[in-house]
């Protein structure tokens, strides 16, 4: 993400109900929260989607040989 002016103005921005809306337009939901929270929202969302896909045996299907 492109920083915005620092934490402080990026907060404002994303607390403008505009802005919100337009978020919401394109698909997106503002989080609240600080880069520390954001980085354990990505590693508990990381470990329950890996549970899901190893429960369900989801393997790649070699559509895209730029993934391994």
């Amino acid at each position: 993400m492109r920083s915005l002016g620092g934490d402080e103005p990026r907060t404002r921005r994303l607390a403008d109900p505009k802005m919100k809306a337009r978020l919401a337009d394109l698909g997106g939901t503002v989080l609240a929260g600080s880069p520390a929270d954001v980085g354990k929202l990505i590693a508990d969302e990381t470990e329950k989607w890996g549970k899901v896909i190893r429960a369900a045996n989801i393997k790649p299907d070699g559509s895209r040989p730029d993934i391994p």
